[in-house]
C-alpha cells in the first residue's frame, strides 16, 4: 500500500498490518507533528467515518492508495476562533433585535460541529453556559441581555487566543512583561495574607496562574514557528524537567490554600514560584529571536 499525506508520499511500514493499524499509526505521527487528519480516500474513494467500523479489521495489504488530508491543528484552531468570534458578533446583533433565536441556535449547533474537537477542555467550559442558554433562547428582552453579556465576556478570551496563534512571540513578549509588572505583588502575598488582605492576595495567585497557563498554551506555537525548545534548559533542567518540579509546587500551592497556610503560601510564592518564573521567561524571552 502506497500512503499519501496532502499528495506527497508518507513512509511509513504497512507489513501484515490491518487498514485499522494503519489509520492509528497515521493519525498518531501526524498528531505529534502537529496536524489533524481531515479526509480519507482508500483507492480513490471518500471514506466517512461511518465507513471506518467495517474497513478496520481488512489488511492493509487489500489497498493500493491511502490518501490522507490533513491541516496544521494550529490552523483549524485559528479557524474555530475565528467563526466562534464572528459568531459573538452575530449574537450581539441578534440580542439588540427581535429577530427569533431558531437561527441561532442553527448556527450554534453547526459550529460544535464542525469545531468541538479542536477546543481545549478549558475553551469548552467557557462556551458550556452559552450553549444551555442557547438552547433556551427566547425573544424576551432578558435573554437577549444574557446572550449579549456572554458575548462581551468571551470576546476578549478568545481574541487573546487567536492573537496568540497569529504570533506566539510577541504572546510570550506580552505575558512577561504582565508577569514582570506582578512579580513584587506575588512576593508580597504572604503580608498580605497576614493582613487581611486576602482578595487582593487571591488576585495575584490567579493573576499568576493565568500568565502560567497562558505560557503553557503558547510553548507549542513557539516550536511550530522554528524554536528549538527541545534544547532549551532552564536553570540546568529541560521544558519536561521543569514544568514537572514547577507542578509539584503548584499542588503544594493548593494544599496551602486549602489549609489557609498563609506563611506557606507566602513562602511558595517568594521562594518556589517567583525564582522559577524569573528563570522561565529568561530563557524564553531569550530564546526569541529579535
Amino acid at each position: 500500500m502506497t500512503i499519501t499525506v496532502n499528495g506527497n508520499e508518507f513512509d511509513m511500514d504497512t507489513a501484515g498490518a490491518s487498514l485499522g493499524e494503519v489509520l492509528a499509526s497515521a493519525d498518531d505521527i501526524l498528531e505529534r507533528a502537529g496536524s489533524v487528519i481531515l479526509g480519507l480516500r482508500l483507492d480513490g474513494t471518500e471514506i466517512g467515518a461511518d465507513d471506518l467500523p467495517g474497513l478496520r479489521d481488512k489488511p492493509a495489504s487489500e489497498y493500493r492508495l491511502l490518501e490522507i488530508d490533513s491541516a496544521p491543528a494550529s490552523e483549524l484552531r485559528g479557524r474555530a476562533y475565528g467563526s466562534l468570534l464572528e459568531f459573538l458578533g452575530v449574537l450581539r446583533e441578534w440580542s439588540a433585535g427581535t429577530g427569533p433565536s431558531e437561527p441561532l441556535r442553527e448556527a450554534w449547533e453547526t459550529y460544535g460541529r464542525t469545531y468541538s474537537g479542536l477546543l481545549s477542555s478549558d475553551e469548552h467550559s467557557f462556551l458550556d453556559l452559552l450553549g444551555r442558554d442557547l438552547e433556551s433562547a427566547d425573544v424576551g428582552g432578558e435573554g437577549r441581555r444574557r446572550l449579549a453579556r456572554h458575548a462581551d465576556s468571551l470576546e476578549p478570551i478568545f481574541r487573546e487566543r487567536l492573537e496568540e496563534l497569529r504570533d506566539p512571540a510577541a504572546a510570550l513578549r506580552s505575558a512577561s512583561r504582565l508577569y514582570e509588572a506582578e512579580r513584587q505583588n506575588l512576593m508580597d502575598v504572604s503580608v498580605r495574607l497576614q493582613t487581611g488582605k486576602d482578595a487582593q492576595a487571591m488576585r495575584s495567585i490567579l493573576l499568576f496562574v493565568e500568565i502560567f497557563n497562558k505560557a503553557n498554551r503558547i510553548l507549542p506555537e513557539l516550536a511550530r514557528i522554528g524554536m528549538d525548545t527541545s534544547s532549551l534548559r532552564i536553570d540546568g533542567n529541560s521544558i519536561p524537567e521543569f514544568y514537572e518540579s514547577f507542578n509539584g509546587i503548584l499542588r503544594q500551592l493548593m494544599e496551602a490554600f486549602e489549609a489557609k497556610d498563609a506563611v506557606l503560601i507566602g513562602d511558595l510564592a517568594e521562594y518556589e514560584i517567583v525564582p522559577r518564573m524569573n528563570a522561565f521567561f529568561e530563557t524564553m524571552t531569550g530564546a526569541l529571536v529579535p
